[in-house]
């Protein structure tokens, strides 16, 4: 769905692009020249490599020869698998790990240009393992530095870190100012990541002062000032204004920088960079609120990125243009766009493409009024932040951070130096080798008279010293080989001896080891079941309290009322009784009977949260009605004590619960509420949404209850269930109100506060 969209809306600008590109060919004739001599070089090679059909080192050294001059070039991808499959069968039968190292380098950095960060960073890694087999400096230098940069690109700051500290260490000890200045781009990237731009800005100026001097790295140079160009776009004023640079000039410097960067990228169609510097160009023209160049520049960013043939830059891509489509409000074009990116992160665990294509779903999703579907989004964008970067990852950052910038201004006091000694050592040696050429002129000739000499009176004595010696060891052979049979039969029963006891010592070592593991784990297991049943102990005395204790008060406040109902009937029958005393006794029995009713409510629905498998039925509830229709139960208690009971909460919270529980909790503390509230006082009932839950308040004028008794009723063990405290007009309760709700509360996955 995403490619049928793309052509459509392509079509809007391809006349524009297809100009562009016939003036980038008709005025770029120098680049012509400069990729025929490149192919025609590489024409060489091949040809070279068909005529010489020795298998050695020489054949091996144009393998790499061809695999430079085609690694980052958009030439023909299958050549360069074949020439990277010869290289490594012919470097493994030469057993040459040195070249090994580079075959397997040039193709992870292939893979790497072309963003397959996946493939390029397995081949990194064995470049890595066989320059380790023999100390080859350079080879591990190059594969930790592109490592430092892949690292960057899936924003592991950390494997960064680590990778660009060893590269620096080991190009410090070649002297190489060129990849020095290499790892101080790569750390500059690092600080741009982290929103330490001024910092960043500082490596950058050091590694364009390195490569303008040298002269000898136009990929280097483009990358510096695209990275310029980002950090002058994403500087903070507080930055800007230690830099020295108005907030005004922030752009004009941004879009300098990436003109300049994009310019040398094509010149040497260095197509991950292109990618790059359109994505930047397109941030700078939104920003500066040219939205039509802004989708000219993510569109060509798209396009560029599918001609890799890695899929980081397409999902990166993607997720650029589907983020500015979302601010567009173009929702369709944004989602399928986004969902894009999102197969692409999740399917090679590319998790910054993954967090941005959730925020912008999320971001989608809100627009269209899906705000559930929003929120299913905004839990993934959060979770796929959280794998990005975590709090421990932040320390470790930190902690190399200091070690890094440290070791780097060490070392650039130590490269400067090395340049100024440089030009001393070489005026020195040129002074010294002419010296050396005049006495070396002088001495030859004395020199091989003597050594003529020297030859013949030493061929005399080696003939005289060849005769004695060859007796003597025709004599010495014949002793040697009789000792040397006596030691080897020696040495074949004292190994004999000697692996028969290391095999006795290892199968008694095993078994005490699998001994002492067993036990182990054993006592701990008796240990962890100890605790257990102590707990389970513990809670089974206090549930029996609880249940005596609530036995006790059912015996007692139930007898009353029954004892009431049973003499009013008598008086009835006896015909004794006045009509003003029935319509009396009439209402205390009713208030003794609703009392009663309330305490077997409450003991029913206790007795039924103690039962195995009783589980909340979930469902959709809107809290508005379900508070109201509790409220409306519970008036003709408030009116009694001339209680002013409201309901403020609006209709349109909905939430996922259990309707008959939340209603029985809602029903018993405002009973509570009630008890503890004086005659004309006010009872309000709010609630409103927290993240993930609905927190609902009863308010009250009463004495209400203190944080201790708020403890205690949320601990696991609870002793006071049965005891009741009476109310403002002496009104009693059932004293299981509050367990009851602290039950449903925890089965509801609530708590109470």
């Amino acid at each position: 769905m995403s490619l049928r969209f793309l052509e459509i809306h392509l079509n809007h600008f391809s006349f524009k692009l297809l100009i562009a590109l016939f003036l980038f060919l008709g005025g770029k004739a120098n680049l012509f020249a400069q990729n025929s001599t490149r192919l025609q070089k590489l024409d060489s090679l091949i040809q070279r490599d068909k005529t010489y059909l020795k298998e050695d080192t020489e054949k091996l050294d144009t393998y790499i020869k061809i695999l430079i001059k085609t690694y980052n070039y958009a030439v023909d991808t299958d050549k360069f698998k074949e020439y990277s499959n010869k290289s490594i069968k012919l470097g493994i039968k030469l057993k040459n790990s040195a070249r090994l190292a580079d075959a397997y380098h040039y193709t992870g950095f292939h893979y790497h240009s072309f963003g397959a960060l996946d493939k390029a960073e397995e081949y990194y890694k064995i470049s890595l393992q066989k320059a380790n087999e023999v100390n080859y400096l350079e080879g591990l230098s190059k594969s930790y530095l592109n490592l430092a940069a892949l690292y960057n690109n899936l924003s592991d700051y950390s494997k960064a870190l680590d990778a660009n500290l060893a590269a620096t260490a080991i190009f410090h000890k070649l002297g190489d100012l060129s990849s020095t200045a290499s790892c101080y781009i790569n750390i500059a990237v690092i600080y741009t990541s982290l929103n330490q731009h001024k910092t960043a800005i500082e490596y950058l100026n050091k590694a364009l002062k390195v490569f303008t001097e040298l002269n000898n790295s136009p990929y280097g140079l483009g990358l510096i000032y695209s990275n310029l160009s980002k950090c002058y776009l994403g500087a903070s004023d507080a930055e800007l204004k230690q830099l020295g640079v108005d907030k005004t000039e922030r752009y004009e410097k941004a879009l300098a920088y990436v003109e300049k960067s994009l310019q040398i990228a094509l010149d040497g169609d260095m197509k991950s960079l292109i990618v790059s510097n359109y994505e930047i160009k397109g941030n700078i023209s939104e920003a500066i609120g040219e939205k039509g160049k802004a989708l000219e520049s993510y569109k060509l960013s798209l396009v560029h990125a599918k001609t890799l043939s890695g899929q980081y830059y397409v999902g990166s891509a993607s997720a650029v243009l589907a983020k500015f489509y979302a601010s567009e409000n173009n929702l369709k074009l944004a989602d399928e766009l986004a969902n894009e990116a999102l197969k692409i992160g999740q399917r090679n665990k590319y998790y910054k493409i993954e967090r941005d294509a959730y925020e912008i779903l999320s971001d989608v999703a809100e627009k269209e009024g899906s705000f559930s579907e929003a929120l299913v989004f905004y839990r993934n964008y959060v979770a796929s932040k959280e794998k990005l970067f975590n709090e421990e990852k932040e320390k470790e950052i930190t902690r190399k951070q200091l070690q890094l910038n440290f070791g780097v201004k060490e070392r650039e006091y130590q490269l400067r130096q090395q340049l100024t000694d440089a030009n001393l050592k070489q005026q020195e040696q040129a002074l010294t080798l002419k010296s050396q050429q005049l006495a070396l002129s002088d001495k030859e000739k004395t020199l091989q008279r003597l050594t003529f000499l020297q030859k013949q009176a030493d061929l005399e004595h080696d003939k005289h010293e060849q005769t004695n010696l060859l007796k003597q060891q025709q004599f010495k052979s014949t002793l040697d080989k009789h000792v040397k049979d006596k030691q080897i039969n020696l040495q074949r029963a004292a190994l004999n001896f000697n692996k028969n006891i290391n095999l006795f010592l290892g199968v008694l070592a095993m078994i005490l080891l699998t001994s002492a593991i067993v036990v182990f784990f054993a006592q701990r297991k008796t240990k962890r079941l100890n605790r257990i049943i102590s707990q389970q102990k513990l809670e089974l005395e206090n549930l029996s309290a609880v249940k005596d204790r609530i036995f006790s008060v059912v015996s007692h406040d139930m007898r009353a009322p029954v004892n009431s109902l049973i003499a009013i009937i008598q008086l009835l029958e006896d015909g004794n009784i006045s009509q003003e005393k029935l319509i009396k006794y009439a209402g205390l029995l009713k208030n003794s009977l609703g009392y009663t009713s309330n305490m077997m409510e409450n003991l029913l629905n206790w007795a039924s949260s103690q039962m195995q498998g009783f589980k909340p039925m979930f469902e959709a509830v809107n809290i508005g009605l379900c508070i109201g229709d509790v409220v409306n139960s519970m008036h003709a208690n408030s009116s009694e004590k001339n209680i002013k009971l409201v309901s403020q909460v609006n209709d349109n919270i909905v939430c996922y619960t259990d309707a008959n529980m939340l209603s029985l909790v809602l029903r018993n503390l405002i009973s509570n509420a009630i008890k503890f509230t004086a005659n004309n006082g006010n009872v309000f009932v709010v609630a409103e949404v927290t993240e993930d839950f609905v927190s609902i308040a009863v308010i009250d004028d009463g004495i209400g209850l203190t944080a201790q008794q708020i403890e205690a009723v949320n601990n696991s063990i609870y002793t006071e269930t049965g005891k009741t405290t009476r109310g403002t007009n002496d009104e009693k309760g059932t004293g299981i109100g509050l367990t009851l709700c602290k039950k449903f509360s925890e089965l509801m996955k609530g708590k109470l506060t």
